[in-house]
């Protein structure tokens, strides 16, 4: 299958399962999570040569009926944030079985850069 196709498989699949309720023109009370998934984009090579890949899918995460000022708030924020997370990785895992299912963390990975956005709008909340 060319690279191509693997843009537009990867970019469908994407798109096929919204995870998190999604709110047109308010991507500022959203969290964005990328599941990293070594599969398809090339990022480096084995020391034999073969190709290390990278394919990864993009959740985003609504907040816009929390208050970041409570704390309560704040932990359930983390909360989608890691149920989305596990959520995202298991879909990369059905559609690519074959793939290193630890390479990187998963969910690890996700949700700790994720958790990046989530500091962010938690210090912009307490402003």
């Amino acid at each position: 299958m060319s690279k191509h196709a693997w843009f537009v498989a990867a970019a469908a699949l994407a798109a096929s399962a919204p995870i998190a309720a999604q709110r047109v023109g308010d991507p500022i009370f959203q969290i964005t999570v990328i599941a990293p998934r070594l599969v398809r984009q090339e990022v480096g090579r084995t020391n034999s040569g073969a190709p290390v890949e990278m394919i990864s899918l993009t959740r985003r995460v609504d907040y816009k009926d929390l208050d970041l000022k409570q704390q309560v708030s704040v932990a359930e924020l983390e909360t989608r944030v890691k149920e989305v997370a596990e959520e995202a990785c298991a879909q990369l895992a059905r559609a690519y079985p074959l793939s290193d299912p630890q390479t990187p963390d998963c969910v690890k990975d996700a949700v700790q850069k994720a958790m990046v956005g989530v500091k962010a709008a938690v210090a912009a909340a307490n402003r």
